[in-house]
């Protein structure tokens, strides 16, 4: 692929290698579907109880409104963990059988990791956004907007010499 290609796309890797294929058909789209879910969780947290009208039912029980608060978090930070180790998985019982040039288990480990501190950016940004905005539909839009643009201006700023120094404010750069 061309220089700028490569770039837009988020990798200088070849795409005849393992490790280039699995970055260009899987962890090139499945980090943009568990931020999804990440931002689903983090505006259903507090802004989804409180459009559906169960969160004075929910805070009208014996415990402080951190507790709650805490307990969604470590449900969705569970999910998104479970998520990406069944991924994991999906990789673990075929690289038993089937040999990859250069790329072993801790690599692709490493590599399913690695997707999990963008992802729990945009869960905290939309939880917060989710507690601030009048509802969820605007908390949700706003945490895509700005995962659209980190996202954007990642791909453009490596590909572009000129603005590269502008990668440093996306947590997709990170």
């Amino acid at each position: 692929l061309p220089p700028a290609i490569e770039a837009f796309l988020g990798t200088d890797l070849a795409i005849g290698t393992p490790a280039g294929f699995l970055n260009a058909e899987f962890f090139s789209w499945v980090t943009i579907l568990l931020i999804v879910y990440a931002v689903t969780q983090g505006t259903g947290a507090i802004a989804g109880e409180e459009s559906s009208g169960t969160i004075d039912l929910l805070l009208a029980q014996p415990v402080h409104r951190s507790s709650v608060v805490l307990a969604k978090a470590a449900a969705a930070i569970t999910g998104v963990a479970l998520i990406i180790l069944i991924g994991y998985g999906g990789f673990l019982i075929p690289m038993l059988f089937v040999s990859m040039a250069g790329l072993s288990l801790w690599d692709v480990f490493v590599a399913c990791a690695n997707m999990l501190p963008v992802t729990l950016f945009f869960f905290a940004l939309s939880l917060w956004l989710g507690a601030v905005a009048p509802s969820r539909a605007y908390a949700s839009g706003a945490a895509i907007a700005v995962a659209t643009a980190a996202y954007l201006i990642d791909s453009l700023a490596a590909g572009v010499e000129s603005i590269s120094g502008v990668r440093y404010a996306s947590p997709f750069y990170y």
